[in-house]
């Protein structure tokens, strides 16, 4: 292999890595001592195989991330959620380096720079560590030291300096207890609920550091309480105030004379210079903290305002690109030299290539089989037959190949759910069926924003803070469940949570208050028909709620999908969303309407009807038709699409399903069925309602392909 060759392979395998990292540190959080060991060594070997390439900013940093692991796998460092924010962060930082390397074949400077930053902080863990270990170390010694000369004092006492050796293992012994204390205050200290958090979060964006100050008093109550309140009030005009311990409930109560302050400022002078304004201060001191000791990362600094994150999708995307399309089998990892080789690195680049070769040969196909028609020559009639079918088979295996098993997804869900439970203040368990369903890889890399949306939604607006699930008899931790499966050509995902459920009387008033429709047809909306308002452009209730959902629908739709709500009232909402398995190829009816050809895929269509215009009815000031002892309505598809409605003499009805219900659509002539190739529409037409794609017929005519789901409006 050549040096290219062994950097996409280590590329190909990382990824792997990070993606198991991302769901293992979700259980190393729980306290699993088997994923904390497993974490440890996939570190171990992304730092050997980063090495072996010389990726020396790499293997720096994943090997001191090992370090820290194996500190906290032996007890010695205490696991808290300030440093699983920075191993997510790791994550996060070598997914960035993965792309670059990939890009550039090197790493560029700036990531280079982020590694180091990173590295230094992991070595300043490893520091503190050793020193709390340290100052261990003395004081068992001093303190056997002290036990010592207790009991021999009698024997000692002739001793010179005996009396100083013992007041300087006091003072040593009493120094590293009252650090210890302080120490274990302080972490008290940066331990915020949501609204302190958002608080010193809005502070750093302002431009502001974070100090935490520790004040010492020669004063006993009542003057302490009164000294507390002006040293808050003193220091409040130099910064924002945080935290303090204790607080201004507890400090009358509190023996202590010392005070702990977390506060947000601008410059260590002015604080200091406050600081001396203080009556009765015995001591300061000050010590700088890190955003991350106190659970900000830069998500919670991007999201501190509230807003929604439809566009700051987990890098699935980015890793789906590259995940190689093959299958593992347990076991995998042990071969022996009787296994047989049965499977290889594909590279996703060559795949679409390939897949697009496979579609020229449909297109081919399908040109081969107009002239057919046209010309009666046995022998050309055989030959098609067979090329058709083995086009047929090698369009099947090649679709096989592009398919990828949710768990790419699935992987990347549970630290999501904890990050934005964390966030909104919500505690929540989440379940996962159906990783093994297979889709199309590009089929999924669209899908995954509406997912991450659905999710940010329901723990957002549906599930309730734990303390308000408690007073309606619910367990406080919610459950957010994703369930996948597989019905026919298509994937059926439920997205829920057994949260509020959504009013769907308010839901109605809402949108007739938006002046989203008009509210006689509102008003006689199916409860089903009326949830779907949540996903119209510019909904959201009066407080906000349920917004941004018609980014989720536009984006099911546009893959050829559906999207339906279920709800109910304190129990639970639940989105479902039907995809096809791919949109590279379908099979589909074609139709004539005026001079132009158009395309229905087959999955939408029930049958095809002959009709008159005397088979047509109104019922309520609407066309409808009778199908099968059932009345159905009637659309002219030319009139829907705003063409020209020109006689003709022949009348056809396409029965098709729409959200579970049937609908006639009229067209001019049904002409064929046939495997066609779908092609984007590009940005400037992908925005059209009705319209999924194109493609090219046998007869090198383009031919738009029509989105019944989007189509026709209730």
């Amino acid at each position: 292999m050549t040096g290219k060759e062994y950097l996409q392979l280590f590329i190909d395998e990382t990824r792997e890595y990070l993606l198991t990292l991302n769901e293992l540190l979700v259980k190393v959080r729980e306290g699993d001592e088997n994923s904390l060991k497993e974490v440890l060594r996939l570190i171990h070997s992304i730092k050997g195989n980063a090495a072996m390439l010389e990726l020396n900013a790499i293997s720096t940093l994943a090997h001191k991330v090992e370090d820290v692991l194996i500190m906290i796998r032996d007890g010695r460092i205490r696991l808290n959620n300030a440093l699983i924010s920075k191993l997510f962060r790791i994550v996060d930082l070598l997914s960035e380096a993965l792309d670059a390397l990939e890009k550039n074949g090197r790493l560029n400077e700036e990531i280079e720079k982020k590694l180091r930053d990173v590295t230094s902080q992991f070595e300043k863990v490893l520091s503190n560590s050793n020193k709390r270990k340290l100052e261990e170390e003395i004081s068992s010694r001093a303190e056997e030291a002290l036990e010592f000369i207790k009991q021999h004092k009698g024997r000692l006492d002739d001793l010179p300096g005996l009396d100083k050796v013992t007041e300087e293992l006091t003072s040593t012994i009493s120094k590293i207890t009252e650090a210890r204390d302080t120490e274990s205050i302080g972490d008290e200290l940066l331990k915020l609920g949501d609204e302190e958090r958002r608080k010193a979060a809005l502070a750093i964006k302002r431009g502001l550091h974070l100090y935490k100050i520790i004040l010492k008093f020669n004063v006993e109550q009542p003057l302490m309480t009164l000294r507390y309140f002006i040293a808050l009030s003193k220091l409040g005009e130099v910064g924002d105030i945080i935290k303090s311990v204790p607080s201004g409930d507890e400090i009358s109560k509190s023996k202590s004379k010392e005070v702990k302050i977390l506060m947000a400022i601008k410059k260590l002078a002015e604080l200091e210079d406050k600081v001396k304004e203080i009556p009765d201060l015995e001591s300061y001191n000050t010590l700088r903290v890190n955003p991350e000791d106190i659970g900000i990362t830069e998500d919670v600094l991007k999201n501190v305002k509230g807003e929604g994150t439809d566009d700051k999708v987990m890098a699935i995307e980015r890793i789906l690109r590259e995940v190689e399309e093959r299958r593992e089998t347990e076991g995998s990892n042990s071969y022996s030299a009787s296994h047989k080789m049965e499977e290889v690195r594909v590279n996703v680049k060559s795949l679409d290539k390939l897949f697009n070769l496979v579609g020229e040969l449909v297109l081919i196909k399908s040109r081969l089989s107009a002239v057919a028609a046209r010309h009666d020559i046995p022998i050309l009639k055989e030959v098609l037959a067979t090329f058709s079918r083995l086009v047929s088979e090698l369009q099947d295996e090649v679709m096989r190949m592009r398919l990828v098993p949710l768990q790419y997804l699935f992987k990347m869900i549970p630290r999501y759910v904890s990050e934005t439970a964390s966030k909104y203040g919500k505690e929540v368990d989440i379940l996962l069926e159906g990783e093994e369903i297979t889709l199309d890889r590009k089929v999924l890399e669209e899908l995954s924003r509406p997912i991450f949306t659905l999710i940010e939604v329901l723990i957002r607006d549906d599930i309730e803070k734990p303390e308000e699930r408690v007073k309606k008899g619910k367990d406080k931790i919610a459950t957010l469940h994703i369930k996948a499966s597989r019905e026919g050509n298509y994937v059926i995902i439920s997205v829920g949570s057994d949260g509020r459920g959504i009013d769907v009387d308010e839901v109605k008033k809402r949108a007739i208050e938006l002046g989203l429709m008009p509210a006689s047809v509102i008003e006689k909306m199916s409860n089903e028909e009326a949830l779907l308002l949540v996903t119209m452009p510019g909904f959201s209730l009066k407080n906000g709620e349920f917004s941004g959902l018609d980014a989720v629908k536009k984006c099911v739709e546009s893959l050829g999908g559906s999207l339906e709500i279920y709800t109910v009232l304190d129990a639970e909402t639940k989105f479902l969303l039907k995809i096809p398995v791919s949109m590279a190829t379908l099979r589909a009816l074609l139709i004539r309407l005026n001079d132009e050809v158009y395309a229905i895929p087959m999955s939408s269509v029930i049958t095809t009807l002959k009709v008159n215009e005397e088979d047509l009815e109104y019922l309520g000031g609407y066309r409808v038709i009778k199908y099968q002892n059932q009345v159905i309505p009637f659309h002219n598809l030319k009139e829907v699409l705003g063409m020209p409605n020109e006689k003709c003499e022949r009348n056809y009805a396409v029965i098709v399903e729409k959200r579970g219900k049937l609908l006639a659509l009229g067209v001019d002539e049904i002409l064929d069925q046939d495997d066609i190739v779908v092609k984007p529409l590009g940005k400037i037409l992908s925005g059209i309602r009705g319209i999924s794609g194109a493609t090219v017929l046998g007869g090198g005519k383009v031919c738009l392909i029509l989105d019944i789901q989007s189509l026709v409006v209730n």
